[in-house]
């Protein structure tokens, strides 16, 4: 088969359908190799076809086959083996399902296979293991499950593997201590199990490792320390028990350092030693604050729009936060809430110098409330909001979520639609602390390097139990005082009309009510009255009366 019969076959594999068939794939036609300007060209984007014509037989064959985010939606093309010439595939960022084809395993000239980033499914082949040519292989972002085949330790050539954000599980072979030319190995974002490996003597080569949220279990093994020409380790989010802070005083040339979310014990040690140490990532986030330290006042609600300007949505007023943040940052300026923002985003390139710690939308957003979501607080670490002075009870906490980093195509979509989760939180100390950190989890690099982390667009605490009477409001003051008022004008008025009826206050004097009597009246002292009676003396009582006895 010829090269242009088999490209026309891989072409169908994939569901390409843009090639040119009648002219020389070899050419540099345009519809073999797309050349688009640095400032127009898409994010990884790549359409290219490299020939080697310099062969003794005067033929070209194709040696290379870049299709990058080109959302191809076929599968991986088992006619990929019929360019017997061929060392590098790369099809990054398309939409290609499927399982890797067997008929691969009869490639003998294949060094670099890249196929991140795709739907690819099913375990990895047991026979990628007889490409013994390979030297580059990137699964990562992908749907692979099941284990990894010990065959994999016959690519003695290999030097980098990536395999992170899918689905693996159980150890890692003992075979691929095999692959002592190593020098990129990242297993991050699986579901493996046991303790993390403890063979890395035979990695000496080894410059890049990479065990972010990949299930397994702590304690981080002192054998790491033999691995002395790292530049970067990344270990974060081990299970089970705590590790002591490995010893890194060999990893002189080390320039990036990520140990958080390991339980690690002890201090952190002094780098001195590591004079190329540029990043350190170590998150340390959960202190005690006493409650001293909280002003005297009270809120009963709190509305942020992370990452953007004041707004109203409604009746309810967000406040801005458009604070830039950074690799490490707390704000603590606001009278009732802060932020503090960890983490750096390490993996920009000098072409992405402006990837920063707020999101701003890239496709028209169609949601209610889109205002909320134009802007988000991101981090590639953790970020952590403060709510102050809440008076303590029960607090709706209402989280808005929108993706509107990843554009709107095939391969990356799920742009404008928002997501609002909403949780109950206790507060008996006056304050709030809700934190977002990444886990390790999913990809670093979609749809561009240095996206990951979390995202969140909006922020909405509302307590959830009665308000006393006196925080109701200007208006429902007025309403009371009114009411107050009214009630002793009424009691006043009663109390008018039965003072003048002569029911309260006008008592009149004895005398004068006796006057105009034909009576005989006098008042008389008590003393008087004794000696009248002789001091009571029973002789001289007549009778009883309703108010006691009478006597003459």
């Amino acid at each position: 088969m010829n090269t242009l019969e088999a490209l026309r076959e891989i072409g169908a594999q994939l569901k390409k359908t843009d090639w040119n068939f009648s002219v020389d794939p070899c050419s540099n036609e345009s519809s073999w190799t797309t050349l688009i300007p640095t400032e127009l060209k898409p994010y990884g984007f790549n359409n290219s076809i490299t020939c080697n014509c310099s062969n003794h037989d005067g033929v070209c064959h194709v040696v290379e086959l870049f299709l990058k985010g080109q959302d191809l939606t076929g599968v991986l093309p088992p006619a990929l083996v019929k360019l017997p010439y061929l060392k590098t595939v790369e099809f990054i960022r398309n939409c290609l399902s499927g399982t890797i084809p067997h008929e691969w395993a009869s490639s003998t000239t294949l060094e670099r296979l890249d196929i991140s980033m795709n739907n690819i499914s099913g375990a990895i082949p047991s026979f990628l293991g007889n490409i013994t040519t390979l030297k580059n292989l990137f699964m990562s972002n992908n749907l692979l499950s099941g284990t990894v085949p010990h065959e994999l330790g016959k690519l003695v050539n290999l030097e980098n593997l990536v395999l992170s954000a899918n689905y693996l599980t159980g150890e890692l072979p003992i075979n691929l201590t095999n692959l002592i030319k190593l020098t990129e190995l990242r297993f991050s974002s699986n579901n493996f199990t046991g303790r993390m490996p403890s063979f890395f003597q035979s990695w000496k080569q080894l410059k890049q490792l990479e065990i972010e949220a990949s299930g397994f279990e702590g304690p981080i093994p002192s054998s790491i320390s033999i691995l002395s020409n790292l530049t970067e380790l990344r270990i974060s989010d081990l299970v089970g028990e705590g590790s002591k802070f490995p010893n890194l005083s060999s990893m002189t040339g080390m320039i990036r350092l990520d140990l958080s979310f390991n339980q690690l014990d002890g201090t952190v040690p002094n780098f001195d030693g590591l004079e190329s140490l540029t990043y350190i990532q170590i998150d340390l986030s959960y202190n005690n604050f006493s409650e001293s330290s909280a002003p005297p006042c009270h809120r009963y609600s709190l509305h942020i729009n992370c990452g953007g300007k004041a707004t109203i949505v409604g009746n309810i007023q967000y406040e801005e936060d458009e604070d830039s943040a950074g690799a490490a940052k707390f704000d603590h300026g606001r009278e009732n809430w802060g932020f503090s923002s960890t983490g750096h985003f390490w993996d920009v390139n000098s072409l992405e110098k402006n990837t920063g710690h707020i999101a701003n939308n890239v496709s028209i957003l169609t949601m209610n409330e889109s205002e909320l979501y134009t802007n988000a607080r991101q981090s590639p670490l953790s970020f952590t909001y403060y709510a102050r002075c809440l008076a303590n009870g029960t607090y709706k906490v209402k989280l808005h979520f929108a993706e509107i980093v990843f554009r709107d195509n095939r391969s990356v979509s799920r742009v404008d639609k928002a997501v609002v989760v909403e949780y109950k939180a206790n507060v008996t100390n006056r304050n709030l602390m809700i934190r977002f950190y990444w886990a390790g989890k999913g990809t670093t690099f979609t749809p561009k390097r240095a996206i990951f982390g979390p995202l969140i667009s909006a922020i909405s605490v509302e307590s959830d139990f009665v308000l006393p009477d006196h925080e109701d409001g200007t208006m429902k003051i007025f309403i009371v005082v009114g009411a107050i008022v009214l009630v002793l004008l009424l009691i006043f008025m009663i109390l008018g009309i039965l003072w003048w009826k002569g029911c309260l206050g006008r008592r009149i004097p004895r005398e004068n009510e006796l006057k105009g009597l034909d009576l005989q009246t006098g008042f008389f002292t008590y003393r008087q009255i004794k000696a009248a009676t002789s001091n009571f003396n029973v002789a001289n009582k007549i009778g009883e009366g309703g108010f006691g006895s009478v006597y003459k």
